[in-house]
């Protein structure tokens, strides 16, 4: 379980890497963001996505993973096949966003058929899943009923990479 200072140890930890990122954003890619965001989440801003893609690649279109994780929003091609996608055009911005936002919008779909957690929580659940897999949250929510990430045992690198998200969402993109 985390605790209250692990959650702030992680939001300063957070601060610090995305400094570097938070002061030379572009809004090049920002009528994607906007687009898709409406199609799949009308009700959610669409800040959050960029906010995503930011912790996934900090903007790169261009980005690879060592896992095999391509594109702006590090999908990996496995789920692009499964989506519909293919892979080779994840390098394309707005290919990648759509199917970054479609992916959550699955995400969040998932959710709420398994859960009763509530919709600020959910989008935690949703970005952890699309960190970590909905598998291994889902396996890890079932043992803690918790409706809470930081309450579950999940790897440091999903909690910070939905603390990085929360971070660059409240104090750089509002």
């Amino acid at each position: 379980m985390y605790s209250v200072r692990t959650y702030l140890r992680n939001i300063k930890l957070s601060a610090l890497i995305l400094l570097s990122v938070a002061f030379g954003v572009t809004k090049k890619y920002d009528k994607y963001f906007i687009a898709y965001s409406h199609i799949y989440f009308p009700y959610l801003n669409w800040r959050w996505f960029k906010a995503q893609a930011i912790a996934e690649s900090s903007l790169n279109p261009k980005a690879k993973s060592r896992a095999g994780a391509i594109g702006l929003m590090q999908i990996m091609p496995s789920t692009a096949r499964w989506l519909g996608v293919d892979p080779s055009k994840l390098y394309i911005p707005c290919i990648a966003i759509a199917t970054g936002v479609r992916y959550d919008k699955w995400l969040e779909k998932f959710w709420r058929r398994k859960s009763s957690i509530e919709y600020l929580s959910l989008l935690d659940f949703i970005f952890a899943s699309y960190n970590a897999g909905p598998g291994r949250v889902y396996k890890s929510y079932r043992r803690t009923k918790s409706k809470y990430i930081y309450d579950l045992s999940l790897p440091r690198e999903t909690i910070n990479y939905v603390t990085k998200i929360k971070y660059y969402y409240y104090l750089k993109l509002r």
